[in-house]
C-alpha cells in the first residue's frame, strides 16, 4: 500500500484557536487549518500541547512519530523553555517537602525580583542544545522548518530577561540546523502587521495568516509540493 506524504507539526498552543478575554481566533482562522486546507494530499500529523516545554513535545514525538519519516516537520515555540524562574527545580522540590511548601515555591518561582536577579531558565541552555540535536537526528530524513521563538516588541521591553533568553535559544536552534533545515524568521513580520494579542505572546487572526503565508512560501521553496 502506497503511503501518503506527511507533514508533522510539533509545538505549543500557537496554532490553536483562542477565546480568552477580547482575543477571539476561531479554528478556521488558524494557520493549522489553513495548512490542512492547502495540503489536502498530505497527512497532517500533530503534536500540539499548550504550555509544554520542548522536552515534553519530544517525549511525544519520539515514540509515536520517530520512525515515521514525515516528508516535512514544522516546529514552533516553545517560549516555555526560555521563561524565567525565581528558584531552581531543586529548590522547588525541597520546599515542596514542607507543609504548604507548594504554595511558597509557586510564589517564589513567579517572584519578579528573584527572576530578575537570578535569571534561572525553565530549561538550561546545554539541555536545550542537546534536545535540539536529538530532534534533528530523530527527523534527519525529513525537511524541517523551525519557526523562531517570538514575542511582541512591547513584551520584550517589559520582560528583558525573557527577551534575552529567547534570543539565546533562537541562536542555539539556528546554529544546529543543517542542509535540509530552514530557520524561519517571523517576528519582524508579525510586529509589522500588528499580529499579537494583548499578552504579547500569542497571535491574532492576522498573525495566523502571516505565519501561514511565510510557512507556505518556505514549503514551496523546499519543493515539498508545487500544487
Amino acid at each position: 500500500m502506497k503511503r501518503n506524504k506527511s507533514i508533522l507539526l510539533i509545538g505549543d498552543s500557537q496554532p490553536l484557536p483562542r477565546y480568552i478575554g477580547n482575543t477571539k481566533v476561531n479554528y478556521y482562522e488558524t494557520f493549522l487549518y489553513k495548512l490542512k486546507k492547502k495540503y489536502k494530499n498530505y497527512d497532517i500529523l500533530e503534536i500540539i500541547i499548550g504550555g509544554a516545554k520542548f522536552s515534553q513535545l519530544l517525549g511525544q514525538a519520539a515514540p509515536y512519530y520517530g520512525r515515521s519519516k514525515p516528508n516535512f516537520v514544522i516546529i514552533f515555540g516553545t517560549n516555555m523553555d526560555a521563561r524565567v524562574r525565581g528558584i531552581s527545580y531543586f529548590e522547588e522540590k525541597l520546599l515542596n517537602l514542607f507543609p504548604f511548601g507548594y504554595l511558597i515555591s509557586k510564589a517564589l518561582i513567579q517572584n519578579n525580583f528573584l527572576q530578575k536577579i537570578r535569571n534561572i531558565k525553565n530549561t538550561d541552555t546545554k539541555t536545550f542544545d542537546k534536545q535540539v540535536k536529538y530532534c534533528l537526528n530523530l527527523f534527519k530524513d525529513s525537511k524541517i522548518l523551525w519557526i523562531e521563538m517570538y514575542v511582541s516588541n512591547q513584551f520584550r521591553l517589559k520582560n528583558k530577561k525573557l527577551s534575552e533568553n529567547i534570543s539565546i535559544f533562537n541562536k542555539i536552534i539556528k546554529n544546529n540546523l543543517k542542509k535540509n533545515n530552514i530557520f524561519v524568521k517571523v517576528e519582524k513580520e508579525l510586529r509589522k502587521n500588528k499580529s499579537f494579542t494583548n499578552d504579547g505572546i500569542h497571535i491574532n487572526h492576522i498573525g495566523h495568516q502571516t505565519i501561514y503565508n511565510i510557512i507556505n512560501k518556505k514549503i514551496l521553496e523546499l519543493s515539498i509540493d508545487k500544487t
